[in-house]
């Protein structure tokens, strides 16, 4: 994926996203907010989908590939399922 294609809005939580979450600091969470998945640090508007400990968990200290892929699907499983 390129540059480009990181940074547009999306709905749906990628591995790049899961990336960037686990980079950031101890307070960000992912979120959706009008529509489109994003990283938050501090006080988080919109839905939040998990926090960086909680994605840390899920994937475990050194996540491949495949797990940050497993990982993103089941968050945006549970988006849907949310209505949003």
């Amino acid at each position: 994926m390129d540059d480009d294609n990181k940074k547009r809005p999306h709905s749906t939580v990628t591995e790049d996203d899961l990336r960037r979450l686990l980079a950031a600091g101890p307070d960000a969470c992912l979120v959706l907010l009008e529509g489109r998945v994003e990283i938050t640090e501090g006080a988080p508007d919109g839905l939040t989908i998990a926090s960086r400990d909680e994605v840390a968990g899920r994937t475990g200290a050194a996540p491949d590939r495949t797990r940050l892929s497993e990982v993103a699907a089941e968050l945006s499983s549970e988006i849907r399922l949310q209505g949003a």
